[in-house]
């Protein structure tokens, strides 16, 4: 079984990625940088196998002095309608909530430390699945400034939930990559709907009867 080290992987298009999914994963290191959009990979530490996105779609916005949100999508702004045909349909959506600015001598810089956590939804051919976990992130900026973002390597992340015909081919994976977006309180609302409409599609979990919901993200 690679490691969650290991990069020698065989890239999975989203066409060829269907999946299943249960709870959330560890904590891993973000490290500031500025940032539009972004990219990620999800790399399985149990299959040879890798996902990779480019976000262009993005926005971020505060939720209080010390925590933000940032969204980013390749998906089109038909396909975050609730009333969206989702068949024939590929994309993703990535949402990190920070809920910790990290100061110097505040907060120790530590692969233990989780003061974020990561959602990775995926869109197969309309079905969906969803990816979570959690990490340590020092953002290049504040809050409330202009832009906002941060670098990630090696989060473990776990499947969450799915629709009926999401075939996993991940399971545990590690995500890496760089997540940013400007602020934009208009655009951020927007995605966050979107993100919402999407999460409404899932499952409802069958101990509290309720639907995944973007006010409620799962903790690591």
């Amino acid at each position: 079984m690679p490691s969650s080290r290991s990069c020698n992987f065989t890239t999975l298009s989203l066409a060829a990625l269907a999946t299943t999914l249960p709870l959330i994963g560890g904590c891993s290191l973000f490290r500031g940088s500025f940032g539009s959009g972004g990219t990620a990979r999800l790399e399985s530490v149990q299959t040879p196998a890798k996902l990779q996105a480019n976000l262009p779609t993005s926005a971020y916005l505060e939720s209080g002095e010390y925590a933000a949100d940032i969204y980013m999508t390749d998906l089109s702004p038909g396909d975050l309608l609730p009333q969206a045909d989702l068949k024939g349909t590929w994309g993703q959506f990535i949402h990190v909530h920070l809920f910790i600015e990290p100061s110097a001598g505040d907060t120790p810089i530590s692969r233990d430390a989780c003061t974020t956590i990561v959602r990775h939804l995926v869109i197969s051919d309309g079905q969906i699945g969803l990816y979570g976990g959690g990490g340590f992130m020092q953002p290049g900026g504040k809050p409330g400034d202009s832009s906002l973002g941060g670098s990630l390597a090696d989060a473990t992340m776990k499947p969450i939930t799915h629709t009926p015909g999401f075939v996993d081919r991940l399971g545990s994976s590690v995500f890496s990559g760089s997540v940013g977006g400007k602020r934009n309180p208009e655009e951020a609302a927007r995605l966050r709907k979107g993100l919402q409409s999407l999460l409404l599609r899932l499952p409802r979990d069958p101990q509290t009867g309720m639907a995944p919901s973007v006010a409620m993200p799962p903790t690591p």
